[in-house]
């Protein structure tokens, strides 16, 4: 289990792509050792690859009840970041959308970067939420 500032510490590349294929993707990845094992797609550099952990993240965690937004923000003296932010969407008895309940924010320097730690925290609080109401899951 990863808290929020690991998370927001780990940075771009092969390692954070396999925790990304694992965590979130839910694909088994081969031994490291083994010399014909493919790797991860590029989800942390690459902007095609991170798209498909956004729309992993809508229907496998939130099977289709989230937003999820990326914008690219100012961080003062003129550098930018990337943000992205996971918002369920509860709907109440009438089917009217209530206020995002649970959200998550990753931030980073582009934008593959701020989704795949934006997933990695929508991951970890999934798994919390499924203990405390006992159900189970991808874990």
């Amino acid at each position: 289990m990863y808290e929020n500032k690991e998370i927001d510490a780990l940075q771009p590349g092969a390692e954070l792509d396999a925790l990304i294929a694992e965590k979130v993707m839910f694909l088994n990845l081969p031994s490291p050792h083994d010399r014909e094992t493919e790797l991860p797609k590029p989800y942390s550099t690459k902007i095609y690859a991170a798209w498909e952990v956004v729309e992993a993240i809508k229907l496998r965690l939130y099977e289709g009840f989230c937003s999820v937004y990326v914008m690219r923000t100012a961080a003062g003296n003129s550098d930018y970041r990337y943000e992205c932010i996971i918002a369920e969407r509860i709907y109440d008895e009438s089917g009217w959308a209530k206020p995002d309940k649970y959200s998550v924010l990753g931030s980073g320097p582009d934008a593959p970067l701020a989704i795949c730690r934006a997933a990695l925290k929508a991951e970890e609080q999934a798994k919390l939420l499924r203990a405390a109401t006992g159900q189970t899951g991808k874990d």
